[in-house]
């Protein structure tokens, strides 16, 4: 029975297992509190018999502990090994130091810091001495401070000067090398921060150094006003894409580090559990390094997606490794929560992991994605994977909750994940992206980022563009066009044969409206300006249709060149219906042909 002295047979000791979880310096206090008409402290097991008692008689079948772990007296203090004061040493005056009953594999030794004995760790600084209930008391080691345990007291017993004195002189050695890497983890972080950060400013200040200072506008070329408008892009690009580059790095590197510390068994002791604080500022740093990638970047969305694939494998393996384990320090139901998260967690990467190599893929025979759609591929599967480890993890913090242990870091990494999860949606992309645009930059170099946007589209350089588009001009004379070419959109292939090749600056008029207008008013007010135009200048008009003028067999191809051939033309013919305003497209035909050079004088509204 918990919490309650059993004398152990022929002996006048008495020994106590406590119902509330301790690390090994509360077990101390504890034991002192609970002593009843003598000194009590952490039991003395010198003995077969006692490891016995201890180990098998302390529980009745009624009593519930999650975990089959409970602190005793001993102790190892951090010294070298062949010091006199190394190994492990009972934490009680007069026990013997003969006995032992150590598990296979259990024994460890600290050189460095202070020592106690616990159940499942194997690393640490500070080792204190812990038995498994149920295993004949068999003896584990672990680190003193992480893990709160039931704790074994004896009565009579006496706290050994020895060991008070030894305790304290290790407690604060270990603080103090604990603050020595804590600082050198800082020193290292401010430093990464600082030449991230000095790297993107210098970055910034070359790319405006380059900088011609010009407006779009008239008296500029066609092909100045497409490079301008190129560099502007470029630059607003890289304020934007490497402010969330610079942040997202310098929290991934700074958060994963502890995280891997811990893992590999070198994060201080003191600071065991504040590794999943750091992971709350790493995951944030992924997420703003997915926000860097742009629909364009076809090279840079595979290389994440396999880097991400690579880690998620590796991380699943470790989950599966948790799951298969021997977890016999934890009562059944301790095991099943840890075995049915670690198990989830598993499934739920290699699946992730599995998506990722698939959008990563770069050989067209086995189904390599476009690039905008590997993108919106890659932000789902990472965030069904957050979602996924957020629904599973009440079993890993019902299991902590059980165990004693501190819940704060716990709900508050799952919490982030799943904020960042909600927020990695198109919607807050697009938000965050045009706030963050609007730092630093005028109105003029976001719009010329926009023209130059719409001519790239991500697949061909200026260089490239601006003669494929003089090959693809194409006019249409007017008398060959027909009232029924005005009913709908689609393309015909006598529509297309009507038109004909002409040099750009040769098409006397863009014709800008939407085919969601009814087509009859729009054909009479084209006829109308169309006898207008005839009756000035002696010949019929020529203009630039969509239908007729683009490539229908290869449309993706002569979009990029749209904004060349509004600034082919002599004139923008806006015919304004009831919808117009309303289509984004027509807006964007207006705003092109502005910034494409052209004056307000040149647009007429029919």
């Amino acid at each position: 029975m918990l919490d309650k002295w059993h004398p152990l047979p022929g002996t006048n000791a008495s020994f106590l297992l406590t119902s509330e979880r301790h690390v090994f310096e509360g077990c101390i206090a504890a034991c002192a509190a609970l002593a009843e008409g003598a000194n009590a402290t952490l039991a003395c097991i010198d003995s077969a018999e006692k490891a016995a008692f201890v180990g098998e008689g302390l529980l009745e079948p009624n009593d519930r502990l999650t975990l089959r772990m409970a602190w005793f007296g001993l102790f190892q203090h951090p010294h070298k090994p062949g010091s006199p004061r190394a190994g492990w040493q009972p934490t009680a005056e007069g026990c013997g130091s003969d006995f032992h009953n150590w598990a296979d594999g259990r024994r460890a030794v600290a050189p460095v810091a202070a020592t106690c004995t616990t159940g499942w760790f194997a690393g640490g600084d500070n080792f204190c001495g812990s038995l498994h209930l149920h295993e004949m008391g068999e003896w584990h080691a672990g680190p003193c401070s992480v893990l709160p345990m039931p704790c074994v007291c004896e009565q009579p017993a006496t706290l050994s000067p020895r060991f008070a004195a030894e305790f304290a002189e290790s407690a604060a050695q270990a603080a103090a090398i604990d603050r020595a890497y804590l600082g050198i983890y800082l020193g290292v972080c401010a430093g990464v921060t600082l030449a991230l950060v000095g790297a993107y400013a210098g970055w910034i200040w070359r790319q405006q150094r380059q900088h011609l200072r010009q407006t779009v506008g008239e008296g500029l070329q066609r092909a100045k006003t497409l490079q301008h408008a190129k560099a502007a892009q470029r630059r607003l690009r890289t304020r934007v894409q490497g402010l969330l580059l610079v942040l997202g790095l310098v929290l991934v590197l700074c958060g994963v580090a502890p995280v891997a510390f811990y893992w590999f068994g070198v994060w201080p002791e003191a600071l065991a559990r504040s590794h999943l604080y750091y992971a709350c500022i790493f995951i944030p740093g992924i997420f703003l390094c997915l926000q860097v990638l742009r629909p364009t970047d076809g090279i840079a969305i595979r290389v994440v997606s396999l880097i991400l694939s690579v880690l998620w494998l590796g991380f699943s393996l470790f989950s599966l490794t948790e799951a298969l384990r021997g977890v016999s320090h934890l009562t059944d139901t301790g095991a099943l929560l840890v075995r049915a998260y670690s198990g989830s967690v598993w499934a739920l990467f290699f699946i992730g992991a599995a998506f990722l190599l698939r959008i990563g893929c770069p050989y067209r025979r086995l189904g390599a994605l476009e690039p905008r759609r590997a993108l919106r591929w890659l932000h789902n599967v990472v965030r069904i994977v957050d979602f996924g480890w957020v629904a599973v993890s009440p079993s890993l913090i019902v299991f902590w909750y059980l165990i004693g242990s501190t819940l704060v870091p716990y709900v508050l990494f799952f919490a982030v994940i799943l904020l960042c999860a909600l927020a990695d949606t198109p919607r807050c992309r697009a938000a965050v992206l045009a706030r963050l645009a609007e730092l630093g930059s005028t109105a003029e170099e976001r719009e010329a980022a926009v023209l130059a946007g719409l001519c790239t589209s991500g697949k061909y350089t200026f260089a490239e563009l601006l003669p494929m588009a003089e090959g693809k001009f194409r006019v249409l004379p007017f008398e060959r066009l027909r009232r029924e070419d005005m009913l709908g959109s689609a393309a015909t292939t006598s529509l297309a044969e009507r038109t004909v090749r002409a040099e750009l600056g040769g098409c006397d008029a863009f014709l800008s409206h939407s085919w969601h207008d009814a087509a009859a008013p729009k054909w009479e007010a084209l006829c109308r300006w169309a006898r207008g135009f005839e009756a000035s200048q002696g010949r019929p008009p020529t203009i630039w249709l969509d239908k007729a003028c683009i490539d229908q067999n290869n449309i993706a191809e002569s979009l990029p060149c749209l904004p060349i051939f509004l600034s082919g033309c002599k004139e923008l013919l806006v015919v304004a219906g009831a919808t117009y305003t309303s289509r984004l497209w027509c807006v964007m035909e207006l705003f092109t042909f502005l910034k494409m050079g052209a004056s307000l004088d040149r647009i007429t509204i029919v």
